[in-house]
């Protein structure tokens, strides 16, 4: 990660974590995250009405009120210390906007990764600079100060990452201890080999123990496919993105060619292609879905079912929203293709236009949420705009057998559509 420069690991101890939180503080940090006044209000009841006493030989002597921290094993504390620690967070990523520190690369520089949080679990990195750590002390005092919370340096922890000369005078100017890779954070061996069995045999053993059978049999890689094309702005997609890049779309990483070691994405990304034929697009604007290759109008992508025109079509890689136009509030669809129609084609051309022209879009469901009818119609027109609504070419489809004449005008028709316009 950190392209040959010198850099450091610190990993936090906070001395009791959850005995320490100020109150106030917490209060502060929720109306600063929107929490309601009434929300607020209902946290601070819960927690200064808390009482607590002692056991002496076995029985309670006495009662007595806290003034800080939160309970342990209360539903509620774990997510009260995380937005806690979100001001620590918060704090990094000032220094970091003020290039007082410098995280870690990821990718040539695309992405810095400057901290990890994991409830009381902190990951800390910067580059091997004195005055880097300096900056990182005040910040802990800083958040010390305002926060309550203890860290104890002298249990806290340096690596060094790459050739670091001068960690013993890092060490000191943090005032913590020094270790080495491999250690642990959260369960794992950081920094281990990975072809390193005496120390991953422990743990693939550990995991297998926890899983049952069922468990073990049903757990899936394909959700992590869907939450990269979603969460764009995850911590963990920016990584996978700043290494091996995203394809046109971002709906999936590039292939992975490299030869050498076992990536983790990398077995992941191979699925990739078995999970994009299963996959469908709702268009909306159409920047993110690729016009012949994805299936978004139709059971199959235009590439498949016209296989014909798209070996004339001009821009083979467009998106839809590059043949899509808006012309008094309707859409109208232009394709270019590399020569005139032959006669035999056209056809085809027309069956094409067809389809295209039936493609129902997300944003022409606004309209009819919009209009002043009753819910009921509104909800109606709604599946209907979707093709959900039980018409006998629904019905068809789930293989019941209908007539495929209309009750009311008794001609025969295929969609809703022919109702909606002549009956």
């Amino acid at each position: 990660m950190k392209d040959d420069e010198p850099g450091v690991l610190c990993k936090l101890d906070l001395e009791k974590a959850y005995d320490y939180v100020n109150w106030d503080f917490l209060i502060y940090l929720l109306h600063r995250c929107g929490f309601s006044e009434r929300w607020r209000r209902w946290i601070f009841f819960c927690l200064f009405t808390v009482r607590f006493s002692v056991l002496v030989n076995g029985s309670p002597c006495g009662f007595f009120q806290s003034t800080r921290g939160l309970r342990q094993g209360d539903p509620l504390s774990p997510m009260l210390f995380v937005i806690v620690m979100e001001a620590l967070s918060k704090l990094l990523d000032k220094v970091i906007e003020g290039r007082f520190l410098a995280g870690f690369s990821v990718g040539g520089g695309a992405i810095s990764v400057s901290h990890l949080l994991f409830a009381d679990d902190t990951f800390l990195f910067c580059d091997a600079d004195p005055t880097q750590l300096l900056y990182l002390r005040l910040v802990l005092n800083w958040f010390e100060a305002v926060s309550g919370l203890r860290i104890n340096l002298g249990k806290s922890e340096l690596v060094p990452v790459g050739d670091v000369a001068d960690i013993e005078d890092l060490v000191g100017l943090l005032g913590c201890k020094t270790n080495a890779l491999t250690m642990k954070y959260l369960g794992l061996p950081l920094g281990a080999r990975f072809k390193s069995q005496a120390i991953w045999n422990l743990i693939v053993e550990k995991t297998e123990r926890r899983l049952a059978g069922w468990k073990q049999m049903y757990l899936s890689k394909g959700k992590w496919l869907w939450r990269y094309a979603l969460e764009q702005e995850a911590l963990w997609r920016r990584v996978v993105d700043g290494k091996y890049k995203s394809l046109e779309g971002g709906w999936s990483s590039k292939v992975i060619h490299s030869p050498h070691g076992i990536s983790l994405w990398k077995n992941i990304r191979s699925g990739w292609n078995k999970f994009e034929r299963y996959i469908c697009f709702r268009v909306g604007n159409g920047a993110r879905t690729r016009f012949w290759y994805d299936t978004w109008c139709g059971d199959s992508p235009f590439k498949t079912i016209f296989s014909d025109l798209y070996g004339i079509a001009r821009d083979k890689d467009a998106f839809v929203a590059a043949h899509m136009q808006h012309r008094n509030d309707s859409i109208h669809w232009e394709v270019n293709f590399t020569r005139a129609a032959h006669d035999w084609e056209l056809e085809s051309i027309s069956t094409f236009f067809d389809l295209l022209y039936s493609a129902k879009l997300m944003g022409q469901g606004k309209s009819i949420w919009q209009a002043k009818v009753p819910p009921r119609v509104a909800f109606f027109s709604w599946l209907a705009s979707l093709g959900k609504v039980l018409t006998a070419d629904n019905l068809r489809r789930w293989n019941i057998i209908l007539v495929n004449w209309c009750c009311m005008c008794k001609l025969v028709w295929d969609a809703l559509g022919d109702t909606e316009k002549d009956c």
